[in-house]
This record gives C-alpha cells, structure tokens and sequence, in this order.
C-alpha cells in the first residue's frame, strides 16, 4: 500500500468514530432512554430537551462526515464536547 492510501484509511477509521459516537448518543437521546432521563433530571433540564440533544447529536454525525464544511464540523464537535 502507498503511504497516500495508509493516511486515508487512518483518517476514515478514527474520523468514523466521532459519528459513531454522535449516533449512538442521538438515539440514546431520542428514545429517552433511563440513563438520559434520569441525567437530564438531575442536571434540572426538563424531559422534552432529550428531543432536541438527539436531533442535534444526529445532525452533527451527518455534518462531521461531509466534505468541505469545515465551519459546521467545528461548530458539530464543539456541541459534542459540551453535551
């Protein structure tokens, strides 16, 4: 394999991980599950905001697997930190 080929498949099997993670814990969110609930509960967020982190978790995991949107993947992977 060429070096060019080894950096795109590196960058595709660490980059996929981030969306992973962002589906997971979208679906996690839109199906309220137990442990979001009683997480949202505790941090004094009302139960209808498990709807909007979901949407927003699946919506980061389509942005951050688009090409040339560098500004949307910033603003997908600050969202991820800070939820």
């Amino acid at each position: 394999m060429k070096r060019a080929q080894l950096k795109t498949i590196a960058y595709w099997a660490t980059t996929s991980l981030v969306p992973a993670s962002f589906v997971i814990g979208g679906s996690l969110s839109l199906t309220q599950s137990s442990q979001v609930t009683e997480t949202l509960q505790h941090l004094g967020n009302p139960a209808y905001f498990a709807l909007v982190l979901g949407v927003g978790k699946l919506a980061g995991a389509i942005v951050s697997v688009l090409p040339g949107t560098p500004r949307l993947k910033e603003w997908a992977y600050a969202g991820s930190a800070s939820s």
